[in-house]
């Protein structure tokens, strides 16, 4: 009889065990997007990407900006201040004028910079094939980080080597070991972000890509971001500053099975409890 009364009991074990809720990697946000039309209109809607199910849900944006003057960035996003794992320094610098452009806390210092490359503090020049990976803090944030938008910004001295081009991919907490591809964007391959800005009337060296998703999130439980660079205008771009901005994964709650199987179990314990209680007495 104590042995069928403490089945329930572990049953209980085996719910939790089981039965909780894995923690979710990418609600349904990916991967294998691409950049939709992938030309930067100017016009700050630039059409969706494609989500995980192969069908172009037309869920992400992309919003493209120009300025002569640069921008206002975050200084309080999620990679501010954490130091990239590169796979090769050479691939972050040159010389131009003068001025050696390899200073990665430039790409999430919260600034930047002035136009052009009078302060070569504020600006990285990132060659074809350069990767970079920015770890987040999941010590303090153990569930990882939901995802809501990615920011990159470029400045250059002239238009000759303002364009945004890369893909990102991620990990999750449950996984970080597998990158998920969340952005593919080549705007080269339609008419360039230069010959568009052009178009649209707009003469500036200072550019802006904004990503985000009509469902407020790109991604969820994130681990890490990484950055890949391939066919950048013209061999290398000098980057400003690159902003991931989201909030602390929240706790997953059990799922109603499992609430259910608690509930038989602890009644089970309660049984067995009386049980030895009456024979004692």
């Amino acid at each position: 009889m104590k042995k069928l009364l403490m089945i329930p009991a572990l049953v209980v074990v085996a719910a939790l065990a089981f039965n909780y809720p894995a923690v979710a990697g990418n609600v349904g946000h990916g991967p294998a997007p691409n950049s939709g039309d992938g030309i930067p209109d100017g016009s700050g809607m630039d059409g969706g990407y494609e989500g995980d199910d192969g069908a172009n849900r037309k869920s992400g944006r992309i919003d493209t900006q120009w300025s002569d003057t640069g921008f206002n960035v975050s200084d309080s996003d999620l990679i501010e201040g954490i130091t990239p794992v590169v796979n090769n320094l050479d691939l972050f610098r040159i010389v131009e004028l003068g001025v050696t452009t390899d200073n990665l806390a430039a790409l999430n210092n919260g600034s930047f910079g002035p136009a052009g490359l009078s302060d070569s503090n504020e600006v990285v020049a990132i060659h074809n094939g350069a990767v970079l990976t920015y770890t987040l803090d999941t010590t303090t944030n153990p569930y990882g980080y939901d995802i809501t938008n990615i920011n990159t910004y470029v400045g250059w001295r002239d238009g000759g080597r303002d364009a945004h081009n890369y893909s990102i991919s991620y990990t999750t907490i449950e996984d970080p070991l597998t990158h998920l591809a969340l952005i593919d964007y080549d705007p080269v391959q339609g008419c360039g972000s230069w010959g568009c800005r052009k178009e649209n009337g707009i003469a500036a060296s200072n550019s802006a890509l904004l990503l985000s998703d009509k469902s407020g999130v790109l991604a969820s439980n994130v681990a890490s971001i990484q950055f890949m660079f391939s066919n950048v205008e013209n061999g290398y771009v000098g980057y400003r500053e690159f902003d991931v901005i989201g909030n602390a994964a929240p706790t997953p709650a059990p799922e109603p099975a499992t609430m259910i199987l608690l509930g038989t179990g602890l009644a089970g314990l309660a049984g067995f409890s009386r049980k030895k209680f009456k024979k004692k007495k």
